[in-house]
């Protein structure tokens, strides 16, 4: 999923990341690896796959995560704005 994510193949990240409430990977290590391809991108300031991180289940956000901070606060307030 990493991977994906760093690929920008983004269709098939969310199609796996939305199916069945996860049932198909470990949620800590897809939570790390995507965490480490969020710190990359939002390093790069690349918004068009940080745009996307908008549409991960929350399972995937770790919020603790400092290095993703301010993408985990923009994920949250957009949660917000969806209820």
């Amino acid at each position: 999923m990493g991977a994906w994510f760093s690929e920008g193949r983004m269709e098939h990240l969310l199609t796996i990341a939305n199916y069945d409430n996860g049932r198909l990977y470990d949620h800590e290590v897809a939570r790390k690896v995507l965490g480490e391809g969020i710190a990359e991108a939002s390093e790069a300031g690349n918004l068009a796959r940080l745009g996307c991180v908008l549409d991960f289940p929350s399972h995937l956000i770790d919020e603790a995560n400092p290095a993703i901070a301010g993408v985990a606060k923009a994920y949250a307030i957009s949660r917000q704005s969806r209820e």
